[in-house]
């Protein structure tokens, strides 16, 4: 990953800006290229914090790791996060993990496998997880 407090790339013109230009550590709003409801509301800060989390799902990070990331506050980023996403950080890691274990249920690999590869702790981990999401285990979603 770049160094997101060095510079970072513009989407509304496809430059790179310099952090310099910009109010103090991103307390401006600039616009990122992917969000859920409206990709031109997003600011960097939340849609670099949702890309590490895509890139590093399986792995534990903490709001002070993601905070330390982009250059703010813990309890900042997590409202930031919230009003863009609807949800804080680590709600939006354990869909994204569960998003990759229905594709690999799908795939046919066992519980065990698919809860280990997707960062959850065991398979009673990632089936109460599921099932709070889904509304299903991951047995039945594998039946379908």
């Amino acid at each position: 990953l770049r160094d997101f407090r060095n510079s970072w790339n513009c989407v509304c013109c496809m430059t790179m800006v310099p952090i310099t230009r910009q109010k103090p550590v991103l307390r401006s709003i600039v616009h990122a290229p992917t969000c859920i409801v409206n990709r031109a509301d997003c600011p960097i800060a939340v849609s670099f914090c949702r890309d590490y989390i895509a890139d590093h799902y399986c792995q534990n990070i903490s709001l002070t790791e993601l905070s330390r990331l982009v250059g703010l506050n813990a309890s900042y980023l997590t409202r930031l996060f919230r009003k863009h996403m609807g949800m804080p950080p680590h709600s939006w890691q354990i869909q994204v993990r569960i998003h990759r274990a229905k594709e690999l249920i799908r795939q046919g690999l066992p519980l065990v496998e698919v809860a280990a590869i997707t960062g959850f702790s065991d398979q009673s981990h990632l089936t109460r997880h599921f099932r709070k999401s889904l509304g299903i285990t991951p047995g039945v979603y594998g039946c379908k």
